[in-house]
């Protein structure tokens, strides 16, 4: 029994030895960071000055919306005969949280299920919800959250041979896209003009 708890007592000393090293590492690291000229630089020279910290600012706004655009370009729109299609029945039509959009569950003969974003236009909501617990075909696309994860959002809705929600933005979505396609190089460029600004009027402090 001795021997079993001094293994146990020796094996725990030395998780906490490597715990302890790990952050020794890191913070020599962080050490060694701090001492580079880029770190002089971008953080103690850049920092005395406001100019600087207002181009930090328009470079985290040029970022986010460069990231918002290469997100755009992951997932280009697809015309009405390339969507995803399911038949099922809908089962729940509920607002998520505060947010502007609806989530909707679509039940499949199967077994399984779909949770689909949806945006209905004015008068849609009503008829989807008086649908609700009825076979239904739902016409849907995968899209990419800026947080980096897909989600299926509702394009079209047929019911008894009706289209009650109608996809009729694709071209409107083609252009948001094509505008992406220019709006992401530039900001790339535009952060690394800031930035390059930045290094040239401060590296010399």
């Amino acid at each position: 029994m001795n021997l079993g708890n001094e293994k146990e007592s020796k094996s725990q000393v030395e998780k906490l030895k490597a715990r302890a090293n790990k952050r020794l590492d890191s913070i020599s690291m962080i050490s060694r960071l701090r001492k580079t000229n880029l770190f002089n630089v971008f953080f103690v020279n850049a920092m005395k000055r406001r100019l600087p910290r207002l181009v930090y600012g328009l470079v985290v706004l040029v970022s986010i919306i460069g990231h918002v655009s290469l997100v755009e370009l992951f997932y280009p729109p697809k015309p009405f005969e390339q969507l995803e299609v399911v038949e099922g029945v809908i089962g729940s039509v509920n607002r998520a949280g505060r947010r502007g959009y609806k989530r909707m569950t679509i039940n499949e003969k199967d077994g399984s299920s779909h949770l689909i974003r949806a945006r209905f236009k004015k008068g849609e909501e009503v008829k989807v919800i008086s649908i609700v617990g009825k076979d239904a075909t739902i016409f849907y696309d995968i899209d990419l959250h800026p947080f980096m994860y897909k989600y299926k959002t509702l394009k079209s809705i047929k019911y008894n041979g009706e289209y009650i929600v109608i996809y009729d933005y694709y071209d409107r979505s083609l252009k948001i896209y094509n505008v992406s396609k220019v709006v992401f190089p530039i900001s790339v460029v535009l952060v690394f003009f800031l930035l390059f600004l930045v290094y040239m009027t401060n590296r010399k402090q």
